[in-house]
């Protein structure tokens, strides 16, 4: 057997056309092509669309069979290397979803629920066997689903290395660039000494929107007992500390931490007894306790309890909630929606439930007035919330395809981009029928904020502070800020972080009135 094209340690790109030759003194009478140990061709030649595969090296294996059934083969590898351009300017939200597909993805139904859910984003756990034989499983599904999402941006994917469990290791498939990638198999302690965790963490650098996003995979040790919970707890103070070492850095911290949270009680309370420390530790750094352990640096918000209040949320059936989306202070303000376990095969998928977050990532943190009234893009209201309920925005599909972003909404929010993003927020398409009266309950009910008031409506302030049950409250807030916006209207902007909201009301209505 010889090959043909290309060569033994080739890096390709876009279309390449494999072929081999065979002789044998008996008749050839079947040929087979492998890549990453699938077939995909049953000649001896192929016409490779490499543009769907996942950046890295793969493995072919040429196989001939002659008459008498002697079959010879011949094994190679290749390089994949395609540039997948992203837009820079992405306005629409991004999905991302955390799953525990079960042992390497014991159950096929996995793959529909992700090609049900359709997420940019995925942190998966239990991918023991994606390593194996030069990420040859990681590379097909990156395939199967790149080949099934035609009209979406392509994933690429990474795995964790020499993981030698199928319960054990995590992955992340992208459509946006993994700049960068490392596996962290110990922590540092609050006490200098090194840990060794269970199951590696994954730290994934995502380039979104011109922002680098540190998306950390995890998978916290299993099992209750005051054991276990101590060896999560010491993962959870290590990989803080490693977080905090980042810096002041975005943050997406996802997974599947066998642990409860200490937002869930009454109604909400989980069934097992995982512990809380983990979680506490995360969020709530007034903890006596677990309050030792927080970030110095970050701070973390719940992404599903958030914007789910009284939505148990159960992602292990019959346990508790345990798979979790994390974000740090830098996504204040640009949540959505989440949702969990939501789609018709789910518990056909896995013994876990999916988890899903909409998140609009944007150049520059909301935590600043500027990048308040600085960025622009189409954005959901109420009743579009409402179609979005079970985690599929018809916008966002749109905004990716072919990867071009989605014309503007042509709707009648006079704010765009800055809408509300939760759902106890007001939709804006309707704030300019409503009677001053009842802007001023809603506003009073925010509580809202401002510090500057432009000397081109200062005069006029006086008439707004005289608006029945309307307060402008003016000490040690500089999250709030009017401007004008492309259509020459005053607007009244405030970040209000207890809701994890922005409101955007058009003063220049207010001042008629």
């Amino acid at each position: 057997m010889e090959l043909v094209t290309p060569r033994d340690g080739d890096t390709v790109s876009g279309v390449v056309n494999i072929t081999f030759t065979a002789t044998d003194e008996s008749n050839i009478t079947s040929y087979t092509i492998e890549i990453d140990l699938y077939v995909r061709a049953n000649t001896n030649s192929l016409l490779w669309n490499t543009s769907l595969e996942n950046n890295g090296r793969h493995r072919i294996t040429c196989t001939a069979t002659d008459a008498a059934g002697n079959t010879g083969y011949l094994t190679f590898k290749l390089t994949v290397s395609n540039d997948h351009p992203v837009p820079e300017n992405i306005t629409e939200p991004i999905k991302i979803m955390t799953y525990n597909i079960w042992e390497s993805g014991r159950n096929a139904y996995w793959k529909q629920v992700v090609r049900d859910e359709n997420p940019d984003v995925m942190v998966l756990v239990e991918t023991g066997n994606f390593d194996d034989k030069d990420n040859a499983l990681l590379n097909r599904i990156v395939y199967e689903f790149n080949s099934y999402f035609k009209n979406e941006l392509p994933y690429q994917g990474k795995t964790a290395q020499k993981v030698y469990y199928a319960t054990t290791g995590e992955a992340i498939l992208s459509r946006f660039p993994i700049t960068s990638f490392k596996q962290i198999p110990k922590v540092t302690l609050d006490s200098g000494e090194d840990y060794w965790v269970t199951h590696d963490f994954i730290d994934a650098v995502v380039r979104i929107n011109r922002t680098d996003v540190h998306v950390i995979g995890a998978h916290l040790k299993a099992m209750s007992g005051e054991t276990n919970e101590w060896r999560r707890e010491r993962e959870t103070e290590g990989i803080i500390n490693y977080m905090d070492k980042l810096g002041n850095v975005a943050i997406i911290y996802a997974g599947d931490l066998n642990s409860f949270s200490p937002d869930d009680v009454g109604d909400l309370a989980p069934e097992g007894d995982l512990g809380y420390g983990p979680l506490t530790m995360l969020l709530r750094p007034d903890d006596p306790t677990y309050g030792n352990y927080s970030s110095k640096v970050h701070n973390f918000t719940d992404v599903f309890r958030t914007l789910n209040p009284d939505d148990p949320g159960y992602t292990y059936p019959g346990l508790g909630r345990i798979d979790y989306i994390i974000v740090n202070q830098y996504f204040t303000g640009m949540l959505i929606n989440s949702t969990c376990g939501d789609t018709p095969d789910v518990e056909k998928g896995s013994d876990h439930l999916d988890v899903d977050a909409f998140i609009r990532v944007l150049q520059e943190p909301l935590n600043s007035t500027a990048a308040l009234f600085r960025h622009s893009g189409p954005g959901l209201s109420l009743r579009q919330k409402g179609d979005a309920k079970r985690g599929h925005l018809p916008e966002k599909k749109d905004a990716m395809r072919n990867g071009t972003p989605a014309q503007p909404d042509k709707g009648p929010l006079p704010a765009r981009g800055l809408v509300p993003l939760e759902k106890r927020s007001v939709d804006l398409s309707r704030t300019m029928e409503q009677p001053l009266g009842e802007l001023s309950t809603f506003a009073q009910d925010l509580q809202l904020v401002t510090t500057a008031i432009p000397a081109a409506v200062a005069a006029q302030k006086a008439r707004l502070d005289d608006a029945p049950g309307l307060t402008l409250r003016s000490p040690a807030c500089n999250h709030a800020d009017v401007r004008r916006d492309r259509h020459d209207q005053l607007l009244l902007g405030i970040v209000d972080h207890k809701k994890d909201s922005i409101i955007a009301l058009p003063l220049g209505r207010l001042l008629e009135l």
